[in-house]
């Protein structure tokens, strides 16, 4: 039911969104992220706990993708945690960016560290730089690198296993303010 909701509200968001909105896809840390800061008139249509092919399946009937004046996508962080592959990861990325015309930029946020399964995030960072050098008009953000030691997140920056807290999300946005 949470679910069923939350898509018909974003669906609804959608019909409102203005030609050139800022487009946010992605999971809990995208909708923890203050994104009308960042871009105005922006909207976030993240949600907590999807895998990129859930936010796949949403993002198929957000018709501001084909309008928008940039598109930031953070996804691959509950794939790692739920043991998807780096082949389905990348295949639903790619379909997910297919999503987007090509004249619109999209940014990249590589996966995020995972205290719980730390190895997989630089397998699935390495396929995503992959992809986005695959499509124009796409930026990679290394944000993975300034938040983690030895591929954990760096425990000052957390508000749980996986979340960062205001510090986090402060360097997470200073990150995107370089690229963007």
């Amino acid at each position: 039911l949470v679910k069923a909701q939350k898509s018909t509200t974003h669906i609804e968001q959608d019909r409102m969104m203005p030609r050139g909105s800022t487009v946010w896809l992605g999971d809990s840390i995208i909708s923890r992220l203050p994104s009308g800061t960042v871009s105005f008139p922006s909207v976030n249509y993240a949600v907590g706990g999807q895998t990129t092919a859930q936010i796949l399946e949403r993002a198929r009937d957000y018709t501001t993708l084909s309008n928008a004046a940039r598109v930031f996508i953070h996804a691959g962080l509950n794939d790692a945690l739920f043991g998807r592959s780096t082949v389905d990861f990348s295949n639903d990325y790619r379909a997910l960016m297919a999503l987007v015309p090509a004249h619109v930029p999209v940014f990249a946020f590589s996966v995020l560290p995972s205290n719980l399964r730390p190895d997989e995030p630089p397998l699935y960072n390495e396929a995503l730089r992959g992809i986005c050098a695959e499509r124009t008009n796409t930026t990679f953000m290394d944000v993975f690198t300034p938040l983690q030691t030895n591929g954990h997140w760096r425990a000052e920056l957390l508000s749980d296993e996986t979340h960062p807290n205001a510090e986090g999300m402060g360097l997470l946005l200073g990150e995107l303010r370089k690229v963007w």
